[in-house]
């Protein structure tokens, strides 16, 4: 298994395919309606992991990594 590493030295651990979604997004953020809805829900639990941040910009609601992970 994978992990992530926060800047205060915690490190959660993450599957396949959660580290596929952060790869993605860690290239820049990504609008939800742009992922699958298996991708939206991989988002969720990455969100209540602290990984991922869900902001709402204008109409969209935009997923990006948190700016204290360490992939």
């Amino acid at each position: 298994m994978r992990f992530v590493e926060f800047d205060t030295g915690l490190q959660t651990y993450i599957t396949q395919e959660e580290q596929e979604l952060i790869d993605t997004i860690s290239k820049q953020p990504v609008k939800k309606r742009d992922l699958t809805l298996r991708e939206q829900e991989v988002a969720r639990h990455l969100t209540n992991k602290s990984i991922l941040i869900r902001q709402k910009i204008n109409d969209s609601i935009i997923f990006k990594l948190g700016k204290d992970v360490q992939t």
